[in-house]
C-alpha cells in the first residue's frame, strides 16, 4: 500500500521526439483524440520543448461570438509579435470595429504579418471541436491555414476529426503533420515508467497486465494508478473501477450525442466484432461507427482468433460501464438483457438484430 500518490505527469518523450523536429515554421499539425487522451498535457509539454515563442488558446472557454474569437487571435498576435502590433491590441476590451467584419479583421492581421513579420512563432488552438457548430469560426481558421505565413507554425487540437477544407491541400503539399488517437495512447513502456514514477514499486509484468486491463487510454491509466496508490495492486484483480466509471460518465459519455451513445452500447453487446459484422449490423451507420472507433479507439483492444482473423472488443476496465449503460440507452427489457449476460449473449443479440426483433 502506498501512503501518498504524487501523480507526476509522464513526459511524452516518444511523441515529442517524433513531432518537434518536424514541426518547423510553415507547418501545421493536427492533434485528434477523444476526452482523456492527454492532448492538453502534451500541448503544454510541446510548448516547453520547442525553441520558438508560443501562444496557447483554449477555444472551449469562449462564447460562440466570432468577434470574441477574432479578439483572441489579435491578442495572441500582439503577444507573439509586439513589434508589429500596438500594445492596445492585446489589452483593449473593445469587442468589435464598426463596419469591419471578423473576416476582414483577420485578413488585415495576416496582411501585416506577411508584409512585415519574420520572427518564428507557434500558435496552438486547443478545443477546436467547437468549430464544427460555428461556421464562421471554421471560415476564419481555414483563412489562417490558407494564408499561413512561412515563419508561423500552427497546432490544432480537437476531440473529433475536423472538416476544414484547407487540410487536404496542406496534406498534399507535405505541410501537415497528423497525430491521431493511436499515437496518443500510452504504450507498455510508458505505462511502466508512469507507474514507477508515481508508485515506485512496480514491475514490467504488472505493466503488461495494466495494458491488457485498461488499454492505452491516458485518463484510464492515470485513474487506475490513483486507485492503486490508495488500495494497492489488488485493484488489478477487479473487473471494474468506480473511479474510472464516474469519469467516463461525467467527461466522456455525457459529451456524446444520443446516436453515438446508442452505437457504443450496441457495440458492447455484439463484441468481439470485426469489419464484416459491423458492415452487416450497422450498414446505415457505417460512417458514424468508423468515426467512433477512431476517436474513441482507447476503449477497444485488438483480438486475434485461432484462424488469425482480427477483431476488436472493449478493454476489460470499460466493458462493464457500457453494458450497464445499454439497459438505459437502448431501452432493453430486463429479460433480453438477462439473455445477454449468459453464455449465449452474442448469439442471442445477433439473432435479435438480424430478425429485427431489436434494432440498433
Amino acid at each position: 500500500m502506498h501512503a501518498e500518490l504524487k501523480c507526476v505527469e509522464l513526459e511524452r518523450i516518444r511523441l515529442l521526439d517524433t513531432l518537434v523536429p518536424r514541426l518547423q515554421p510553415g507547418m501545421v499539425s493536427t492533434l485528434t483524440g477523444g476526452p482523456g487522451t492527454g492532448k492538453t498535457v502534451f500541448l503544454r509539454q510541446l510548448q516547453q520543448r520547442v525553441e520558438m515563442a508560443t501562444s496557447y488558446v483554449d477555444l472551449t472557454r469562449f462564447s460562440a461570438d466570432s468577434a470574441v474569437f477574432v479578439r483572441q487571435i489579435e491578442r495572441l498576435s500582439a503577444r507573439l509579435w509586439p513589434e508589429l502590433f500596438p500594445a492596445s491590441l492585446e489589452t483593449s476590451e473593445e469587442k468589435g470595429w464598426p463596419g469591419v467584419s471578423s473576416r476582414e479583421r483577420v485578413e488585415a492581421l495576416l496582411d501585416e504579418l506577411l508584409l512585415s513579420g519574420d520572427r518564428p512563432a507557434m500558435i496552438i488552438l486547443d478545443g477546436c471541436e467547437v468549430v464544427a457548430d460555428r461556421p464562421l469560426w471554421s471560415e476564419i481558421i481555414n483563412l489562417f491555414l490558407h494564408r499561413l505565413p512561412s515563419f508561423v507554425s500552427l497546432v490544432i487540437s480537437s476531440r473529433t476529426t475536423l472538416a476544414l477544407s484547407e487540410l487536404p491541400i496542406l496534406r498534399l503539399q507535405g505541410k501537415l503533420l497528423e497525430i491521431g488517437p493511436e499515437e496518443l495512447h500510452f504504450d507498455q513502456e510508458e505505462i511502466f515508467v508512469y507507474f514507477r514514477q508515481n508508485l515506485g514499486d512496480f514491475t514490467a509484468e504488472e505493466s503488461v497486465f495494466v495494458q491488457e486491463k485498461a488499454g492505452g487510454w491516458p485518463a484510464g491509466i492515470a485513474l487506475l494508478c490513483l486507485e492503486m496508490g490508495k488500495r494497492g495492486t489488488q485493484i488489478l484483480d477487479t473487473a471494474s473501477s468506480a473511479c474510472i466509471h464516474e469519469y467516463m460518465e461525467c467527461v466522456v459519455f455525457s459529451g456524446l450525442k444520443i446516436e453515438e451513445r446508442r452505437l457504443l452500447c450496441s457495440l458492447v453487446l455484439v463484441q468481439p466484432f470485426d469489419e464484416p459484422l459491423l458492415e452487416k449490423l450497422f450498414a446505415d451507420a457505417r460512417e458514424q461507427v468508423r468515426d467512433i472507433l477512431l476517436s474513441l479507439s482507447f476503449f477497444f483492444e485488438p483480438q486475434t482468433d485461432k484462424s488469425g482473423a482480427g477483431s476488436r472488443q472493449f478493454a476489460h476496465l470499460y466493458a462493464d460501464f457500457f453494458v450497464n449503460q445499454a439497459v438505459v440507452v437502448l431501452s432493453l427489457a430486463r429479460s433480453r438483457f438477462g439473455a445477454y449476460m449468459n453464455r449465449q449473449r452474442v448469439t442471442f443479440v445477433r439473432k435479435a438484430i438480424m430478425t429485427e426483433h431489436w434494432r440498433i
